[in-house]
């Protein structure tokens, strides 16, 4: 029998797969472990104790509550509450307050429609879709004053245009019929109709020189312009005697671009679920509507085309030697012969429809003025509005390159809008290169829906059922538009619903089904994008689907999961250090809902907050649950007794004292970690009450979860004729372990023989008892421990915590021997 010392001073790579037991060759198996439950790997190496938590308070009624974070700046930051029709804000832990009560504001999602919530984030605006409501944009006047309505969508996105020629549209005025423009001195009988700007006047008379009373006559040189009731205009008389006259006008209707307008169709085109939705109408001819002619004589009110606009020359002997180009008002296009023109509408107009007739009729407000062809004659030239009640509304928002990208409707799964950069609430396509656009992904045959957008450093993501695409500018030195949008599949196997992280500017998203975490990252070998397993070492871990993740940033590079089945697992990321380690971390019985990481006050780091499912005294309770940070007392920065390894916890500061109240925690079994020591399997009182065997300043109380534990792979020595498997060895003279900041923690040698059931050694404190009292302080640097066992195929050690002691490990050493070895 020969002996070996055994170093392993990395366990960087966290729990791996037991698949991967027998590669004792893979790099990740020599840093890893065969068990990291409610440990962390640390990226220097060792592995210490997850963080607790500290209880918060609850959801609103323990309801099921989404979170989401909203941050203004890295200082300035809340995350809000939404449970079925109800938003509350939390900052830093508490509950924003109006007045005596929390602040809360009604908001259109119901409890189903939580998991599905989207969201992109300007400023102190925040979008918000979950493709059943419309698209609802959320503001912040103050901490405790928020509204949210519907975005006011007046100019698209449409639906694709009607190709169909035997299904038309005509325009026309409620009042009936076309109106002749207003003319200088023309006569006229009361009641004639007249239009003037954009209005239409009834003619109620003329009188001369304030005698004779209001009878037909000329209408005078000055036109009316006001905008409700009757008035009366005086002016002189141009037949000279230096007479006034008085010419009456009745306000009717506002036509062209304002007020309501009646749409009649050919070919069935309306039904009622179009009631509220928009419609883009465009002329098919211009037969009354001619180009526009410099020095042309024109006659006051004929209109003109020029550069795609609508005019109406409205002044001047001819139509000038200056084209009108300005897109609203009237504005004086030749000085000489003071020709004005006046802006009518471009060559689309929008309309939303208030009420439908039948098939063939309903009514809309104009909401983008009305080509005048569009009255003139029928088109078949329209499309629909593609979010509607009718067609359904987005499922997936982001925010890139200054637009607003929005995608998924029930009808339209694969499309993907933007829209105009600056302006997140235009969505009318154009060919400009900052106009909206309007894209849907090509298809072999499926039509798989689009989940999730996520920018990135390289492109916007677009994460679909079937695969993940990269949306890109096919020109070099051009951001995306109308004209560069170009598309490449990046991952062919398609992502989860969960919300992408993008750690690192690139996306990391849960596949298809949650098994595997994937990143898809920029690869200078094939100069594009391609996508990396991140769960391949660990992927045992995703036996029950990952269905969220997020990421923390500072102190730690950290990617949070919740799993379907409650659980909450770990991802230490980073990538420059080639360190990549899972581990498990079970909340003390609690089952994980839901998962937000925004900055702390300081802005130095970021919180992770869980809503939790617990059972606690009898009942069912949501619990909102801040991890610990033990960075601080980690660096040696803070005392040891501001550790936190216990979950659900309060924590108590203050004057010296043996009484702590718990009352969320009543009738349970408790562990207070003290500035006095640790004090495990306390029981709290009916009333919340927990006595303490001492006075202390300063307590954790809560809950202590015994499943926590780590096991090394297997030990291998290296043999004189090779692998030592398959040949029985044993622990000779003890262990070593290199330890930091700890207070405890116990160790025991596990036989793992094939088809017996393991064989746990005695246990034995990590911590020497010499040193360990009651646990009150911290111990660094390396500790002889004596641990033995029998002979075994599969010799391993493993480690539990105790109670609330801070617990890391940063190396050990294994003396063993065996035949040959």
């Amino acid at each position: 029998m020969t002996r070996a010392r055994l170093v392993q001073n990395a366990f960087s790579s966290g729990e791996i797969d037991p698949r991967l037991f027998g590669r004792n060759d893979f790099q990740r198996f020599k840093t890893g472990l065969a068990e990291c439950r409610g440990f962390i790997p640390l990226v220097q190496g060792g592995f210490t104790r997850a963080p607790g938590t500290e209880r918060r308070g609850e959801t609103r009624n323990n309801s099921p509550a989404r979170r989401i974070p909203f941050s203004f700046a890295q200082n300035d930051a809340v995350e809000l509450e939404f449970t079925d029709s109800v938003m509350r804000v939390w900052r830093y832990g508490d509950l924003v307050m109006d007045g005596g009560s929390p602040f809360e504001l009604a908001t259109p999602f119901e409890e189903d429609d939580l998991p599905n919530l989207d969201w992109a984030q300007d400023g102190d605006v925040i979008y918000l879709v979950d493709g059943r409501n419309p698209m609802q944009k959320l503001s912040r006047a103050a901490l405790d004053d928020w509204s949210i309505a519907d975005v006011a969508l007046d100019r698209g996105p449409f639906r694709i245009a009607n190709l169909d020629e035997t299904k038309t549209v005509q325009v026309e005025y409620l009042t009936g019929g076309a109106v002749e423009y207003w003319q200088a001195e023309e006569s006229l009988t009361n009641g004639d109709r007249r239009q003037y700007g954009s209005n239409i006047y009834i003619y109620r008379g003329t009188q001369t020189d304030f005698t004779g009373g209001f009878v037909d006559g000329h209408c005078g040189t000055r036109g009316p312009t006001h905008t409700s009731g009757t008035k009366t205009y005086e002016m002189a008389d141009t037949s000279g005697g230096g007479l006034i006259v008085e010419v009456r006008w009745e306000f009717d209707v506002v036509t062209e671009g304002e007020g309501t307008v009646r749409l009649i169709g050919s070919g069935d085109p309306f039904d009622a679920e179009m009631v509220g939705g928009l419609m883009l109408i465009e002329p098919v001819d211009f037969e009354d509507v001619p180009v526009w002619v410099g020095n042309d004589s024109k006659r006051n009110g004929k209109l003109v085309l020029y550069a795609d606009n609508i005019y109406r020359h409205t002044a001047g002997s001819d139509s000038g030697v200056n084209p009108p180009t300005h897109v609203g008002g009237t504005r004086m296009t030749d000085g000489n012969s003071e020709t004005k023109y006046q802006w009518i509408s471009g060559l689309r107009g929008i309309v939303r429809i208030t009420s439908f007739t039948d098939a063939n009729e309903v009514e809309a407000d104009q909401v983008l003025p009305v080509p005048r062809p569009c009255f003139d004659s029928a088109t078949y030239l329209w499309s629909e509005g593609a979010w509607s009640d009718k067609y359904g509304y987005p499922a997936a928002v982001e925010l890139h390159e200054r637009r607003l990208f929005a995608a998924a409707t029930p009808s339209d799964p694969r499309t993907v809008w933007g829209s105009q950069q600056g302006d997140f609430e235009d969505f009318l396509v154009g060919d400009a290169a900052d106009a909206p656009l309007g894209y849907t992904l090509a298809t072999d045959g499926q039509k798989n829906r689009i989940l999730w957008l996520a920018t990135g450093r390289r492109g916007l993501f677009i994460g679909s059922l079937g695969e993940v695409y990269r949306a890109y500018s096919s020109s070099q030195n051009e951001a995306i538009g109308p004209t560069t949008f170009a598309t490449e599949i990046v991952a062919p196997d398609g992502a989860s619903e969960a919300r992408p992280i993008a750690a690192f500017g690139d996306p990391i998203y849960p596949v298809r089904g949650g098994g595997r975490v994937q990143e898809v990252k920029y690869s200078f070998e094939v100069d594009g994008a391609v996508p990396r397993d991140l769960s391949l070492p660990s992927r045992h871990l995703a036996a029950s689907p990952i269905e969220q993740i997020e990421w923390q940033g500072a102190p730690g590079k950290l990617a949070w999961m919740r799993r379907a089945d409650g659980l909450l697992l770990v991802l230490l990321y980073e990538p420059e250090q080639e360190v990549l380690g899972w581990a498990p971390v079970p909340v003390a019985g609690g089952f994980v809902e839901d998962i937000t990481v925004s900055p702390a006050a300081d802005g130095t780091r970021d919180v992770v907050t869980l809503t939790v499912l617990r059972t606690l005294d009898g009942g069912t309770v949501r619990t909102v649950e801040q991890l610990a940070d033990n960075e601080a007392a980690l660096l040696g920065g803070a005392g040891v007794e501001e550790f936190n390894h216990l979950y659900c916890a309060s924590i108590y500061e203050g004057a010296a004292t043996s009484s702590l109240s718990v009352p969320h925690l009543a009738n349970e079994t408790v562990t207070a970690w003290t500035d006095g020591g640790d004090f495990p399997g306390l029981t709290v009182a009916g009333d919340g009450t927990v006595t303490l065997p001492g006075a202390v300043t300063r307590a954790t109380v809560g809950l202590f979860d015994d499943s926590h534990e780590v096991e090394t792979l297997p030990l291998q020595a290296v043999r004189r004729d090779g692998d030592q498997r398959g040949r029985p060895m044993r622990l000779h003279s003890g262990v070593g372990a290199v330890l930091h900041r700890t207070a405890g923690g116990q160790i025991a040698a596990v036989a793992r023989d094939f088809g017996q059931a393991p064989r746990e050694g005695g246990w034995i404190g990590m911590v020497p008892e010499a040193f360990d009292a009651d646990g009150g302080e911290a111990w660094s640097g390396a500790a002889r421990l004596d641990v033995t066992t029998l002979a075994t195929l599969d010799l391993r050690l493993r480690i539990r915590p105790q109670g609330g002691r801070p617990l890391t490990v940063l190396a050990l050493v294994s003396e063993v021997e065996g035949e040959g070895v």
